[in-house]
């Protein structure tokens, strides 16, 4: 009731509402907040990665925006993220290859930091 009430205040203002209850609606504000966190963290992570392997970041970053399976909201047209889910698709499991290439990076960037060569 109260929350309806509320939400009446911002019918104007042309953007998404979620009418929730209170510990939800706290929860949104933390969660958003941390997974912003993490998403510049991880980009902060694959720029130093891009810096090892002499990829371009910048081309990694609108490469990762096109892509719907990155991007579900921008597929979609929706507003949302994706839905919480166990276990991982099999296209996305490396190969031996890869696996190689991303220790080799890994080795590389941690000798890089203490100083080797």
């Amino acid at each position: 009731a109260v929350a309806v009430r509320v939400s009446e205040l911002y019918r104007g203002v042309p953007a998404p509402t979620v009418v929730t209850d209170a510990a939800s609606a706290e929860l949104v504000k933390q969660a958003a907040n941390s997974f912003l966190a993490m998403k510049i963290s991880f980009m902060n992570d694959l720029s130093e990665y891009c810096e090892a392997v002499g990829a371009d970041i910048e081309n990694i970053r609108l490469g990762i925006g096109i892509d719907p399976a990155a991007n579900a909201a921008k597929a979609s047209g929706e507003r949302r993220i994706g839905a919480a889910a166990a276990g991982v698709a099999v296209w996305v499991i490396p190969t031996n290859e890869e696996l190689i290439v991303a220790r080799q990076a890994r080795d590389l960037l941690a000798n890089t930091k203490k100083g080797g060569a």
